[in-house]
């Protein structure tokens, strides 16, 4: 177990509550996009290692449900960052609504930095991402041709088609 001293050692473990993932082919999809793996069956991940009580912002992860006992451990799959055996990573827990899962992930610290540079800030690229996956996996069994329009100003637009 890590030292506990200074302001240098606090974990923030928060939950993505209005994220919610319901397709793990879109998933698989989307961080393989995005340069992570997808692990479904993995249920432990990376993150500070010890729950310090520290932080109580409304997205914090116990406030969705999840027990700090299990921070780290019990997840439904895991996402981590390719080739980065150091960075903290993404679990994955049942989304309170009964469907799906909900990410949860320590942010703070170099460690944690790194999941949202690779995934955006409150995971922005990975929700997405995981987006138009999804939207082109339904698109193609509801019968639709999709076509795929980047602007300039970054947006992507999906235009669907009845084949």
């Amino acid at each position: 177990m890590r030292s506990i001293k200074g302001d240098d050692n606090i974990s923030h473990v928060v939950a993505q509550k209005e994220c919610c993932f319901t397709s793990r082919e879109a998933l698989a999809a989307a961080c393989e996009e995005l340069g992570c793996t997808y692990s479904p069956d993995q249920a432990n991940w990376r993150y500070y290692g010890a729950w310090l009580d520290d932080y109580k912002k409304a997205n914090a992860a116990y406030r969705h449900g999840i027990d700090p006992k299990d921070y780290g451990k019990n997840a439904q799959g895991v996402i981590s960052l390719k080739g980065d055996a150091s960075s903290y990573e993404v679990g994955l827990y049942p989304h309170p609504s009964g469907q799906g899962l909900m990410p949860v992930y320590d942010f703070f610290g170099m460690e944690g930095r790194k999941i949202q540079e690779k995934l955006g800030e409150n995971l922005e690229k990975l929700r997405g991402v995981y987006a138009r996956h999804a939207i082109q996996r339904q698109a193609k069994f509801g019968g639709y041709s999709i076509t795929r329009k980047a602007h300039q100003d970054g947006h992507v637009q999906l235009v669907l088609e009845p084949r």
